[in-house]
């Protein structure tokens, strides 16, 4: 954060990584039911391409064929999958709330949101960053 050089890519992958969290959670405002009963499938479908992503990327790190292009490929498409995530875990913390109203545990299930939230704010940087 104090690099005079990552400054401006910090600020935008920061001002991104907003811009897509609340799109997101806007769509689940807007559509909660969708989310709700597409929740499980959707969620398994989601961690078995990011189980996908990272063997994919272990392979190519591991073959010494990992470069800009296929980085950037590939970030581009984890940024897509945590921005599903975010939503699936926005539509999650709505149904809890439903069903928790004396002692809700927000901490604990916020914390899935904001581990999206870094993999997306991680993956814009290093996007940025390599260009």
């Amino acid at each position: 954060f104090k690099s005079r050089e990552l400054h401006t890519v910090v600020q935008k992958s920061l001002l991104t990584t907003i811009i897509i969290f609340l799109i997101m959670s806007g769509i689940v405002y807007l559509y909660p039911e969708f989310f709700s009963t597409t929740y499980k499938k959707v969620m398994t479908a989601l961690l078995i391409a990011l189980f996908a992503i990272i063997l994919t990327e272990l392979v190519l790190i591991f073959t010494h064929t990992y470069d800009k292009k296929t980085y950037n490929t590939i970030s581009f498409i984890v940024i897509a999958l945590f921005s599903l995530y975010i939503s699936y875990d926005t539509s999650r913390i709505f149904e809890y709330a439903k069903k928790c109203i004396d002692s809700p545990n927000y901490p604990k299930v916020s914390t899935r949101l904001f581990l999206d939230v870094m993999n997306i704010f991680v993956r814009l940087v290093g996007v940025s960053r390599r260009n």
